[in-house]
């Protein structure tokens, strides 16, 4: 998951997954939630929001 904070964009939440077909699953269950599921979602794993790229 990312945000846009105006031009730059902030990793916030990553998934491994290794079939495509799983990981295009998911992105459609994240896409149909609402915004409060995908705050929580973030908030519950990273609830300082702290950019999360350097750890890829």
């Amino acid at each position: 998951m990312t945000v846009r904070i105006g031009f730059a964009v902030t990793l916030l939440k990553n998934y491994y997954f290794r079939p495509i077909e799983e990981a295009i699953a998911r992105e459609k269950q994240l896409k149909a939630g609402s915004r409060q599921k995908k705050l929580d979602l973030i908030n519950a794993f990273n609830p300082e929001w702290k950019d999360l790229f350097e750890y890829l």
